[in-house]
């Protein structure tokens, strides 16, 4: 659920937009009491079905390959799941004043999906096997 106003933000105890996942009585308790900062004023509230970006086993055993690949070649986690990103989608340029920065392009542009962990998980094993790594098999 996402909530947007015309009203002043500054008015405001919570920040605008606001989105709400609900899928049990706490996240709708939070919702409810959110909406009482908005008494008297005029919201838009869009309601759509939830689907997961990602499944969280996918997002986890990615974490733990870049954890157990880091360890085998002296890179940190960070460093390994940057590694990955950029065999998978590159850099690109930022200008930033007058200076250029590389930067790694985010997983679906900032936004993760199940694809992209697949992929993700994918070339790391790939990566690994080049360098005569074993990684596990996911539990």
């Amino acid at each position: 659920m996402t909530c947007r106003t015309a009203i002043n933000q500054a008015e405001l105890q919570t920040p605008l937009p606001k989105r709400f996942i609900l899928h049990g009585v706490t996240q709708l308790a939070a919702c409810i009491n959110w909406f009482k900062n908005y008494r008297g004023k005029t919201v838009d509230v869009n309601i759509t079905e939830y689907i997961p970006d990602h499944t969280d086993s996918q997002q986890g055993y990615f974490h733990v390959l870049c954890g157990i690949y880091g360890k085998e070649v002296g890179e940190t986690p960070g460093d390994i799941k940057l590694a990955v990103k950029k065999k998978l989608w590159g850099t690109e340029i930022h200008i930033v004043g007058n200076i250029e920065i590389e930067v790694f392009k985010s997983m679906a542009k900032g936004k993760s999906n199940k694809l992209d962990y697949i992929d993700a998980i994918e070339t790391i094993l790939q990566m690994a096997a080049e360098d005569g790594i074993y990684l596990p098999e996911p539990q």
